[in-house]
């Protein structure tokens, strides 16, 4: 990253990390996202369904694929020797116990279910 680059980069506060310039435009995205949804909401709710329509019609079987592929490459790992790499330091211990994952991963999964039930 240039110099130049390297100042626009904010040091402290909530935007710790990101480009001044970029984040204001993500910002400015998503407001003008938002007033459109809030402003136009049948309208929108027509583009977003059609949107959402081609998506399921015409790349479902790529989120297959893409999900095939991640299961295998999940259980590859899992079962090959980088399956026992401890990731943190060697006396780091885990902070949530596997019960505690577990129940974590079951209600995301569950919300999500929830949340798609709900907007389908």
């Amino acid at each position: 990253m240039s110099n130049s680059n390297r100042q626009l980069v904010a040091t402290t506060g909530p935007m710790q990390g990101i480009h001044s310039g970029m984040g204001l435009a993500s910002k400015f995205m998503v407001l003008i996202f938002v007033i459109f949804t809030v402003v136009n909401v049948e309208f929108s709710s027509s583009i977003y369904s059609a949107i959402r329509g081609w998506i399921q019609d015409s790349l479902s079987w790529y989120y297959i694929l893409v999900a095939t592929i991640m299961l295998f490459a999940c259980l590859y790992l899992m079962c090959s020797r980088f399956g026992s790499i401890r990731l943190g330091n060697d006396d780091a211990r885990p902070e949530f116990s596997n019960f505690s994952w577990f129940a974590m991963l079951f209600s995301a999964g569950v919300g999500i279910g929830i949340l798609f039930l709900w907007s389908g």
